[in-house]
């Protein structure tokens, strides 16, 4: 009875852990205005019942969607992303971006892809 008991408690722990943001990854972690690419965020557990939104903050040279909704029972959601045209920002050398998503009120922030500013040879 012990350990049912033990076992109850341990579930019930993990069930009141929040859901959270774990990683985002790109298809290149390098690109020029204009490429298209996709990012995956992974959750750190499934999405309950009727999903739940991933809300994406303005990204510094990145075009990504505002919201993506992960849906039920799933750990993670593919979404678009379009390296946006270097000039109408600073001048630096090749940047590098951040990506901060919000869920649940909680911000997570990842680092982007390096984006190049200037053409391929």
């Amino acid at each position: 009875m012990r350990k049912l008991f033990l076992f109850l408690a341990l579930s019930l722990a993990a069930a009141a852990d929040p859901l959270q943001v774990v990683s985002l990854k790109f298809t290149q972690q390098q690109g020029q205005a204009g490429d298209k690419l996709s990012g995956r965020a992974t959750l750190s557990a499934p999405a309950p019942a009727g999903g739940t939104t991933l809300i994406f903050e303005p990204a510094f040279k990145l075009e990504i969607p505002m919201t993506v909704q992960v849906p039920a029972g799933e750990t993670s959601v593919d979404f678009p992303v379009k390296i946006i045209d270097y000039r109408v920002f600073r001048r630096d050398s090749a940047a590098k971006t951040h990506v901060t998503i919000m869920l649940d009120g909680k911000e997570y922030e990842f680092p982007g892809p390096i984006v190049d500013e200037a053409p391929a040879p």
